[in-house]
């Protein structure tokens, strides 16, 4: 039975590998390595409205948390653009300091501030017939604002400490995880500037919303990972997937990339198990909590028989997490908690997974679970 489960756990691993390869290969991927993986609906939609707009010249303004994906969104939005063949830049706008910013994106004439020792192009030169694109656009100091909404508005601009006006074919996407409404509220971001970069806004959705594509972006960062740190046998064990799959994510796809990097060298490129998995404050707690799998039923539950390995791994965890909670939900040392877990999301999966008593009684949607 273990050795069964074992060769299933691993036929599903190579699926899911493979999914997202595919996944991969059907959104964006290109010279730079641009990929966007997943198959939640909150997911598509987003990459079928950055599909629509790619074809025109529209601005667009990407809004998320960090580490969503803006910068592949920008990629992506290039790669199937006309402008494909032509430069794509990126700027990090929150590192570009005031007196610079400026002549960071635009460039200047020799002689222009101290060390000026020869004329230079900036990021708009730079990007003519391309992309540019801007990251965390609302730390751009008030007159970069300024010029930005120019070039938007004309296509024109001189360089720091020239009188030669230039004139460029740019595409501009913006990016910030601000709310843009707020700091043009508060004075910080100009409202004609914000209207002009919104003209097609995108929200990509964090992690946490995006429940079923945890594990197929792992793999695919896993696939990753065997490559650049040349760890072929790298896998992950279903074990690690609660894990994977109940942690909230603050730091969304970056943190779950730096998470699996560091749960590979820790497992000396071999299979990534539930102890090399480290996550956030809450999610170190949870894994202390949850260090190995539970494996024996707690009593006085019940699993479906169709549950695949990877489930009944995951559900062996929750219905621990409810035994020790004396069968509660939600509330100070429900389940939810225990878990690290949202009460809707932890409900929402009890549900899907068809989770019961020992009487048969279905549970998930009230406010504790019982025996």
């Amino acid at each position: 039975m273990v050795i069964a489960e074992h060769r299933a756990a691993e036929r599903l691993s190579r699926d899911l590998e493979s999914l997202a390869a595919t996944a991969a290969d059907l959104s964006a991927t290109g010279p730079t390595g641009a990929a966007l993986v997943g198959r939640s609906r909150q997911w598509l939609e987003v990459v079928q409205r950055l599909r629509l707009v790619a074809p025109a010249p529209t601005s667009v303004l990407l809004l998320g948390e960090t580490g969503t994906g803006k910068e592949q969104a920008a990629r992506a939005i290039h790669q199937w653009s006309p402008r494909a063949k032509r430069p794509f830049l990126a700027v990090n706008c929150s590192v570009l300091s005031r007196e610079l910013a400026t002549a960071e994106l635009f460039g200047h004439e020799r002689g222009a501030f101290t060390g000026a020792d020869r004329r230079r192009a900036g990021r708009f030169e730079l990007a003519d017939g391309g992309t540019l694109f801007l990251d965390e656009v609302a730390e751009l100091p008030a007159g970069a604002q300024a010029m930005l909404l120019r070039v938007l508005q004309e296509g024109a601009f001189e360089r720091m400490g020239g009188s030669a006006t230039l004139h460029v074919d740019v595409r501009v996407i913006a990016a910030t995880h601000r709310n843009l409404r707020e700091e043009t509220a508060a004075g910080r971001f100009r409202d004609d500037l914000f209207f002009r970069l919104s003209a097609f806004p995108i929200r990509l959705p964090p992690l946490r919303e995006r429940p079923g594509d945890i594990l197929l972006l792992a793999q695919h960062l896993l696939g990753r990972l065997r490559e650049r740190l040349d760890m072929p046998g790298l896998a992950l064990g279903e074990d690690a997937v609660p894990l994977l799959e109940g942690y909230g994510w603050p730091g969304n796809v970056r943190e779950l990339g730096n998470v699996l990097e560091r749960a590979a060298i820790l497992a000396g490129g071999g299979r990534i198990s539930a102890r090399h998995v480290e996550l956030g404050r809450s999610g170190e707690q949870a894994a202390a909590r949850r260090e190995a799998i539970p494996a024996v039923l707690p009593e006085g539950y019940r699993l479906p028989e169709d549950l695949r390995p990877l489930q009944r791994a995951q559900a062996l965890v929750i219905l621990q997490a409810l035994h020790d909670a004396a069968g509660r939900l939600a509330g100070h040392g429900g389940a939810a908690e225990r878990l690290g877990l949202p009460p809707s999301t932890l409900a929402s999966t009890i549900k899907r997974l068809g989770l019961r008593t020992r009487n048969g009684e279905r549970r998930g949607g009230g406010g504790s679970v019982g025996s």
